[in-house]
């Protein structure tokens, strides 16, 4: 990772999601695919935040910004 970033996942939950997904079991999916070989072991994630929604700009497109600001 550039710069010293470390991954991060911020997920944002379907209205009709049950709430069975947890931290721990998103961390074991992306590390499944890390043995596996799909991706490699930077990719292992350092955090995982959830949200109702995620911030949008005008267009329409993700605030990365925003989103730095609200998950620090």
């Amino acid at each position: 990772m550039k710069w010293g970033e470390r991954p991060f996942a911020i997920i944002a939950l379907a209205p009709d999601d049950d709430g069975n997904i947890g931290e721990e079991g998103i961390r074991v999916r992306v590390a499944s695919y890390v043995e596996m070989g799909v991706i490699p072991g930077l990719a292992i994630l350092e955090k995982v935040a959830f949200a109702v929604e995620l911030p949008l700009t005008s267009v329409g497109n993700v605030d990365k910004k925003k989103m730095r600001l609200l998950f620090q």
